[in-house]
C-alpha cells in the first residue's frame, strides 16, 4: 500500500474524542491512543489518526494482503459505535 487511504472522517467534540480514547483503553487495546494524533498497529495493520478539535481522520497505512480494507474499516467503525453507546 503506497499511499495512506482514508478510512473514516467524522466530526467529533473533544468530549467524544476523549470518550473514544477511554473506551479503547478500557477495552484492553494495547494501542497508544493517548494523543491527538499518532499511529496504531495490531496484527500487521497500521492506521494513522489525527484529531483537530473538530474532525477525526483515520487513514490506513499498511495491512497484510489477506486483510481487506473493508474489514479494517469495519473494525474501526465498530469501535466508534461501541464507544458512542457508552459515551
Amino acid at each position: 500500500m503506497s499511499k495512506p487511504k482514508l478510512l473514516l472522517e467524522r466530526r467529533m467534540t473533544r468530549a467524544g474524542f476523549t470518550a473514544l480514547q477511554e473506551y479503547a483503553r478500557v477495552k484492553g487495546k494495547s494501542l497508544p491512543f493517548n494523543f491527538d494524533e499518532g499511529e496504531l498497529s495490531d496484527s500487521g495493520v497500521i492506521i494513522r489518526y489525527h484529531y483537530d478539535d473538530v474532525v477525526l481522520r483515520v487513514e490506513l497505512i499498511k495491512k497484510p494482503f489477506y486483510v481487506s480494507e473493508s474489514m479494517v474499516r469495519g473494525k474501526v467503525e465498530k469501535l466508534f459505535a461501541e464507544a458512542t453507546e457508552i459515551a
